[in-house]
């Protein structure tokens, strides 16, 4: 089985196996995470950043690295507040993982402090276009490395971010 890049053809992820070609859809993604993966991930927090002021506002942009960081040094009030962080912290570390130092766009802070948003907003719109991203761009790397020549020492090295355990058997 191989990944293949037909990436022109439609949004999905394209794999050759023998002389076939299969297909895997945002639909597939959807029914295999149970994220809902249908609606507009546009959202303008209409009120101020409570999360976001109260637990690292030393910070203007906040990695993952330094949300951790935050989370285990914070003194909570609440028992509200830790759950909030928490799946904050859960949809960057799993369903939209990526490089520690990727900046976490505050708007998600003010979703996390409304519970009900929060729930509904589709996050597999954003786990799904991570996901896929990430492959390809994984696809296009290994193929410029294969346009240079490449030493014996050199490793050939895949970092995939989003949610690929979608895709594992």
């Amino acid at each position: 089985m191989h990944l293949t890049d037909h990436s022109r053809i439609c949004d999905a992820i394209w794999f050759k196996v023998a002389e076939d070609l299969g297909r895997f859809f945002i639909n597939e993604f959807c029914l295999i995470t149970g994220m809902k993966c249908v609606g507009s991930t546009y959202f303008a927090p209409t009120v101020e950043n409570r999360l976001m002021s109260r637990y690292v506002s030393t910070l203007r942009a906040l990695s993952r690295e330094h949300l951790e960081v935050q989370l285990s040094n914070a003194k909570f009030d609440n028992d509200d507040n830790v759950v909030k962080l928490g799946l904050l912290y859960m949809i960057f570390c799993i369903f939209l993982a990526n490089a520690n130092y990727v900046k976490i766009d505050p708007k998600y802070f003010a979703l996390a402090d409304n519970l009900e948003e929060f729930n509904v907003f589709p996050w597999g719109v954003l786990s799904w276009e991570a996901t896929r991203a990430a492959i390809y761009n994984a696809i296009e790397n290994r193929l410029s490395s294969k346009r240079r020549p490449l030493n014996k020492a050199d490793k050939v090295c895949y970092s995939i971010a989003g949610f690929p355990h979608a895709l594992l058997d």
